[in-house]
């Protein structure tokens, strides 16, 4: 599975194709945003578990 995976994706790149750039623009732009949102999601929830954590270490 791996490897037809890989060698559509090596056609995929290897057409001369403007399509084939837009795609590979969007792609970039779309990971770039999972991770900014990542990025900003994980240390939000980090903040939240250390309110937790704190509350329920003073409480015992």
């Amino acid at each position: 599975m791996l490897n037809r995976i890989r060698a559509r994706l090596i056609q995929f790149l290897n057409e001369d194709d403007p399509r084939t750039v837009e795609y590979t623009v969007v792609l970039a732009i779309g990971i770039i945003v999972a991770f900014v949102v990542m990025a900003t999601v994980s240390s939000k929830v980090n903040v939240t578990f250390q309110t937790v954590g704190k509350s329920l270490g003073a409480s015992t």
